[in-house]
């Protein structure tokens, strides 16, 4: 008994919750006309920090079999970081279409350079993870251009976290 009124409290929270934002909601049900909110579409701030953050000095990144050395200041690195968003902005439509069989197409991403001096490497790292769970839903996700890009900016954060580099490099 316990358990039945607990999982009504929490669809009627769910329900409330849904209402007014778009965010996860798990235990949402079909039956009562609610989609399951696993899924959201970001938006082109959240990708834009995602790309300062691992770009503000120039870094190199492996796409498609090839190497790119990237400086965002030069018109090279722009048309590059202008690539990525698209392909990160590709992947989250992907997600929110292959989860609500939708067909939504993406606006095209425009890389805008910011310096995001209120905000740590750290919330770098929780816009990244945002981003992952959010564009995680489509069958193809872990061979994904953009799950390897995802790989390849963890590793840039985790080289900038303070103490990285004079850290012992093996015990």
């Amino acid at each position: 008994m316990f358990q039945a009124r607990q999982k009504e409290k929490i669809i009627l929270i769910c329900r409330l919750t849904c209402r007014t934002n778009l965010w996860h909601n798990g235990f949402i049900e079909q039956q009562h006309g609610y989609k399951n909110m696993s899924c959201y579409i970001l938006n082109d701030e959240t990708i834009n920090m995602i790309l300062n953050f691992a770009f503000h000095k120039p870094t190199s990144v492996r796409l498609d079999g090839e190497w790119h050395h990237i400086d965002r200041f030069s018109p090279q690195g722009m048309t590059m970081l202008n690539r990525l968003g698209n392909i990160l902005k590709g992947q989250n439509y992907k997600s929110w279409n292959d989860r609500y069989r939708e067909n939504e197409v993406p606006s095209l991403f425009r890389f805008e350079v910011s310096g995001y001096g209120n905000y740590s490497i750290v919330d770098a790292i929780k816009c990244l993870d945002c981003y992952e769970y959010q564009s995680c839903d489509s069958h193809d996700w872990v061979t994904s251009t953009a799950y390897d890009l995802c790989l390849q900016l963890r590793r840039i954060y985790t080289q900038r976290l303070p103490g990285y580099d004079t850290a012992a490099w093996g015990l």
